[in-house]
């Protein structure tokens, strides 16, 4: 895991490929969630847009704006991979 706590901007944030093997429930594919930010010290309440799978939620009341963006991951011989950029954190559902 890296953690870069003193970047921010706009420029492209680095990212790294993940491997998770072992998947032996014979699924084709996975679903991937993604809690993104714009940089690893982001805040809502500074404005900053943190969504977690595309929906991000109201600082006053909590509700859900945005649209749901699941993603699907080929399991190939047991084996996924998916790349992580630097602010984001996936969940992964077998």
């Amino acid at each position: 895991m890296a953690y870069y706590p003193e970047s921010s901007g706009t420029s492209a944030r680095p990212s790294q490929t993940v491997s998770f093997s072992g998947i032996t429930n014979g699924a084709q594919q996975v679903s991937v969630k993604r809690l993104t930010a714009p940089y690893s010290t982001s805040l809502t309440e500074a404005g900053a847009a943190v969504t977690f799978y595309g929906h991000s939620f109201s600082d006053s009341d909590c509700s859900i704006s945005g649209t749901e963006d699941v993603e699907w991951v080929p399991v190939k011989d047991g084996t996924i991979e998916v790349v992580v950029a630097a602010s984001e954190a996936v969940l992964i559902e077998l």
